[in-house]
């Protein structure tokens, strides 16, 4: 149950050690009790050591109520206080206890699990997660030999068939297929040992997903996973490889495996080089395993392909053999310029890498006469009938482009999009070009403009392959990829920018933007304040970002307001951006008063003090002046008016103000009633074209204060 070391060139570990004492090192010094879930408790017993390996050890343990035997199986690579190791645990528990039926599911159940506190004779206190299961005393499948072709067919394929599709279909992936983790269990052949398996990525049904570490068994493990990488197609690759175990009464590439060639081992899968021998009337078996253990990931059989090949052998040949699966079949031949194609994959790679000659093949002659529907006219009647929507589609008919992207993605069994030459295995792959600064950029935005990405996406909806949790990731996709395109309708360079930060891989995903400390840290003070938010008029990457991170509607708010040659228009609108997006609304409304387009007026309200009010006139210019009001409470567009009508007040201000430094020095006031002895109360500075005093431009570019703003 436990026999799997992290890969690294090494073999598998052997499980025969009933010492307790590996590396020099006992884990139990002592039998030790474990409570699990429910009420019941269980003895581990510290010198039945029944198996070990790199995730766990195995030992025997007894229900203390019942006194029945279990297995407790102690993860000692999972660390108890890691909160993604808790986070993937919970998920595989609450699989595991939701699907005990092992008679439906061909799962071995999981019977309770807990936490054991583990004191060393150091002193050293350790914790380890422990699962208990069913006690199994015959030996699992990979002790047992060969097998026959009768009972794989009938009871093991089938039933692993299940295991997988329920693993799958709740977003996990077991990463260790092998024959050893194959166990008879009241006569039904169950699946065990998912201490490597991990969460799928559901937010990018189209992704490969990074593990942790390279964990599996040589001559089982899938290219990928060696690679550090793991989709649904791994367990399938380390299934066609248990059947040819199983089938065969050792591993066929048992000397590779012995000398740890795992690269040479590589090379024969590439090459399609299995080395088993069948008996007569067991050649269909040949075409399971070689489309199984295929190197490229969307070659290989799935569900549906294993259960075809169970229960339909001859649509099994038509669809996969002749087929997708890309094993070779006579009758399939198409000469695309001077390449052969044999099978539909290599057709796609050739039309692929030989853009501009594919669209000529695709539509050359109309619907009659198009070499592809004459073609599949015979090989394949469905892609035969969308190639001729294709030709004639009111949006594909003229736009051949978008027209042969269309039909590779049905070709291609949507798996990979491509364009103008370009691939793009998984839909992230899209977000890294950006971030790399590619040159298919061009392309890309392309492909948003044309919307060929929602299609993609409504498109895998409306199939058969998806799960419901796929299904449900793929509409979120889907209104992800429509909001992209809509943005790049009118702003394209936003556009692209929003995909790179809406369809980056999961462990490169940005974190959304705090929009409040963003806005505290540029407001800080003016100088910072005005350059960041000329930058942001031109800084798409950073405006996409928050777009990215809640505020899209706002940011398109946004540039359709800025004039982008007004500054203190623009200055207006991007506070008014901030207080849409903050949740501090009083800390924009301040920046407001004392950065904003209208500071200067909020200024020359508090600063009074520098002015002499002669006459009764002026005092009741005065007096007008001190009565408004401002207030963090009142949103801006009230702010504004305010300020508008101050700035009335000032106008009747400098009708009655000496404006001449030079005379009101001289103490010559020429009859106005409002004068001033500080040279800095002036209006002889400027702020973006007006008129502005000194004290108020130096107030403004160095340390903010505090305000007296009720």
């Amino acid at each position: 149950m436990s026999d799997t070391l992290r890969y690294n060139g090494n073999n598998t570990v052997p499980y025969n050690n009933s010492t307790g004492i590996i590396n020099g090192e006992a884990l139990l010094p002592t039998d030790i009790i474990v409570k699990g879930e429910g009420n019941s408790t269980y003895t581990i017993i510290a010198n039945r050591q029944l198996g070990f390996g790199g995730e766990a050890k195995v030992y025997l343990a007894v229900d203390n109520k019942t006194n029945k035997e279990y297995v407790a199986k102690i993860f000692t690579s999972l660390r108890v206080d890691d909160s993604k190791v808790n986070e993937n645990r919970a998920l595989i528990v609450d699989f595991l206890l939701n699907h005990s039926e092992f008679d439906k599911y061909h799962i071995m159940p999981l019977i309770d699990h807990g936490i054991i506190e583990v004191t060393r004779e150091n002193g050293i206190i350790s914790y380890y997660f422990v699962d208990i299961l069913p006690f199994i005393d015959i030996n699992n499948l990979g002790t047992q030999g060969k097998v026959s072709f009768d009972v794989l067919k009938k009871q093991i394929i089938g039933s692993i068939n299940v295991a997988l599709k329920t693993i799958h279909d709740a977003g996990i992936v077991h990463r260790d297929i092998k024959p050893s983790n194959l166990y008879w269990y009241n006569g039904q052949l169950v699946l065990s040992d998912f201490g490597t398996a991990c969460a799928i990525n559901m937010n990018d049904p189209m992704a490969l997903i990074r593990t942790d570490a390279r964990r599996g068994t040589i001559g089982y493990v899938a290219p990928e996973v060696a690679g550090n990488y793991a989709v649904r197609a791994s367990d399938y690759f380390s299934f066609g490889c248990t059947i040819g175990t199983l089938y065969n009464g050792e591993h066929f590439f048992r000397p590779l495996i012995e000398r740890n060639d795992h690269i040479g081992m590589n090379r024969m899968f590439q090459l399609g080089q299995i080395p088993l021998s069948y008996s007569s009337g067991e050649d269909s078996i040949k075409d399971l395993i070689e489309g199984l253990v295929r190197i490229t990931i969307n070659d290989r059989l799935d569900y549906d392909g294993v259960t075809d090949w169970l229960f339909n052998y001859e649509d099994f040949k038509q669809k996969y053999v002749f087929g997708r699966a890309g094993l070779k079949g006579d009758d399939w031949e198409f000469h695309f310029e001077d390449i052969v194609c044999r099978n539909e994959l290599e057709l796609v790679e050739a039309m692929a890498n030989n853009w501009e000659e594919a669209r000529d093949y695709l539509y050359r002659g109309g619907v009659k006469g198009s070499a592809i529907v004459t073609f599949f006219n015979v090989h394949n009647q469905t892609i035969a009938m969308r190639a001729k929507r294709i030709i004639d589609g009111e949006d594909t008919e003229t736009n051949y482009d978008l027209g042969l992207a269309r039909f590779l993605h049905y070709l291609a069994n949507g798996k990979t999009l491509y364009w103008k030459g370009k691939s793009f295995l998984r839909i992230s792959d899209i977000s890294l070009a950006i971030e790399n600064e590619k040159e298919i950029t061009n392309d890309i935005l392309e492909i948003l403009k044309q919307k060929f990405l929602s299609w993609k996406f409504e498109e895998l909806i409306k199939s058969k392959q998806p799960n419901d949790i796929e299904r449900e990731s793929l509409k979120q996709l889907l209104l992800t990829a429509t909001d992209i395109e809509d943005i790049a309708e009118k702003y394209p360079q936003l556009a692209l920018y929003y995909a790179m930060y809406a369809l980056a891989p999961e462990d490169k995903r940005s974190v959304p933007v705090d929009i409040d400390d963003y806005f505290a840290n540029i407001s800080e003070s003016a100088s910072v304040f005005y350059r960041k938010c000329n930058d942001l008029m031109f800084n798409n990457k950073k405006l996409a970002y928050f777009a990215y991170s809640g505020y899209k509607s706002n940011v398109i708010t946004l540039l359709k307001m800025l004039s982008k040659i007004n500054f203190l228009q623009d200055l207006n609108i991007f506070f008014r951006f901030f207080e849409g997006v903050c949740k501090d609304k009083s800390a924009v409304r301040k920046a407001y008063y004392e950065l904003g387009p209208y500071s200067y007026l909020y200024w020359f309200k508090n600063n009074l003090k520098y002015y002499h009010f002669a006459s009764p006139k002026s005092k009741k210019v005065k007096v007008k002046i001190e009565n408004y009001k401002f207030s963090y409470h009142i949103e801006l567009d009230e702010q504004e008016r305010m300020f508008l009508s101050l700035s009335q007040s000032l106008e009747d201000f400098m009708l009655l103000f000496q404006g001449n430094i030079y005379l009101a020095s001289l103490g010559i006031s020429n009859g106005k009633e409002i004068t001033s002895n500080e040279p800095g109360a002036f209006f002889i500075d400027d702020f973006c074209g007006r008129a502005v005093p000194p004290l108020y431009k130096r107030e403004l570019f160095g340390k903010i204060g505090e305000s007296a703003i009720e």
